[in-house]
């Protein structure tokens, strides 16, 4: 995300962002960004301290409190230089870059490459089975940059993409009403190639046939009675426990 009020400066960074493969969302007030980060993961957060009204550093507290983006690597993109910056002493923050206007392309790229090229590397991979298009578009909302989102739509289409990619995936997130069937036969199959469980949530409004659970890892979820917050802390729970073990 760019929070600033600099239209110039807001269109040469999604220019340059879009060009290493990402997706840039811009907020252009603090309630755009606030917005945005209370519902939204991401890989990179960009903050101009200079943006009229003043408003980058009161940004900067939403994204500390948000739930979804404490960690994110912060550029702070300023018209002064970081020396003249005392002020940031006193602030809570992660710092990852600062970039100095008028924008530098070259110690840009350098700075974008070594922080956002490795956050890339070491995203885990979802597999997301559910027949819902919506449903699948908010959890790519709510994950933000955090996973790659691999979508499925039945269990034939899980099937294939467990074939080929197997070993890839750190997390299942299962529906278990399917139009060709029940979310619980693929629990058997969900094992990488040395036969190590793949870790499931389940997200349904149908309840699990608990007898089909194998030695997978399983969280249930009930559709109805989860919010996004409670959903998005359950894929990066297990996520976490997967990468710890």
């Amino acid at each position: 995300m760019v929070a600033t009020a600099d239209a110039n400066a807001a269109t040469f960074l999604q220019v340059m962002l879009e060009d290493m493969g990402l997706r840039v969302t811009l907020a252009a007030t603090r309630q755009e960004a606030k917005a945005w980060l209370d519902g939204t993961a991401f890989d990179l957060v960009i903050v101009d301290l200079s943006s009229k009204g003043e408003w980058g550093l009161d940004t900067i507290g939403d994204l500390s409190a948000s739930p979804f983006n404490k960690g994110t690597p912060v550029f702070i993109l300023s018209g002064r230089n970081q020396e003249k910056a005392e002020f940031l002493d006193s602030i809570a923050l992660d710092m990852a870059g600062w970039i100095t206007k008028p924008i530098d392309i070259t110690v840009l790229k350098d700075l974008l490459s070594k922080v956002v090229r490795d956050d890339i590397a070491v995203r885990p991979n979802v597999l997301h089975v559910e027949d819902d298009k919506d449903i699948v578009e908010v959890v790519r909302k709510l994950m933000g940059g955090r996973a790659n989102i691999v979508a499925a739509e039945s269990l034939a289409e899980a099937r294939a993409q467990l074939k080929r990619v197997a070993d890839n995936f750190d997390l299942v997130l299962l529906d278990l009403a399917l139009g060709d069937g029940r979310g619980e036969k693929l629990l058997p199959e969900l094992t990488t190639t040395d036969g190590r469980c793949i870790p499931v949530v389940v997200f349904s409004a149908n309840d699990l046939d608990k007898t089909a659970v194998t030695g997978n890892r399983v969280s249930v979820l009930e559709k109805s009675r989860t919010s996004n917050d409670a959903l998005a802390a359950s894929i990066l729970s297990a996520l976490d426990r997967k990468r710890r073990a």
